[in-house]
């Protein structure tokens, strides 16, 4: 069996099309053991109720409101709730690839942090970064984001600080 992924994508009163097109990328993931925490950071009532109805399209999607206390807010609170052995970060505005999770997925064993490449799409020009390897927990040379990344849960990266 696979291990389940918490995804934890923190909502404070995006374009309701991208969350749209962001909650159907995670639902069409070919890797299918997900938790997909949704975080409402304190959005307008249309917002509320547009989560409610994304979390009643499929059980994996939970829904989650508190008052708003910024990003890093939010994603602390998702983590509280990750029942995950591995945590994913998304943005309400982003959308990912149908194998993202499982590629990503794919190159956890030994590490306890892998990282995608992106592109980032803007008006009139698109720009790729590529995948970085592999990258272990002595390594953390990475970008500077949290999303984009698979992460081991905390309490397995605890475990392993511990008996080091």
């Amino acid at each position: 069996m696979s291990d389940l992924i918490s995804i934890i994508i923190p909502i404070y009163n995006p374009n309701e099309e991208y969350l749209n097109e962001c909650i159907k990328s995670v639902l069409k993931q070919s890797y299918h053991n997900l938790q997909i925490i949704l975080v409402d950071d304190g959005s307008q009532e249309y917002i509320q109720k547009q989560c409610h109805r994304l979390s009643q399209m499929d059980h994996r999607i939970e829904y989650y409101r508190k008052e708003n206390g910024g990003v890093s807010s939010a994603r602390n609170y998702g983590l509280e709730l990750a029942k995950g052995k591995y945590i994913n970060f998304l943005d309400a505005d982003d959308y990912i690839t149908p194998d993202y999770m499982r590629q990503l997925y794919n190159m956890t064993p030994g590490h306890t942090l892998v990282c995608s490449g992106h592109k980032k799409i803007f008006l009139t020009k698109s720009i790729e970064h590529p995948a970085y390897n592999q990258i272990d927990k002595y390594n953390m040379d990475v970008i500077g984001t949290v999303w984009g990344k698979l992460y081991e849960s905390v309490n397995n990266i605890l475990s392993d600080i511990i008996t080091i």
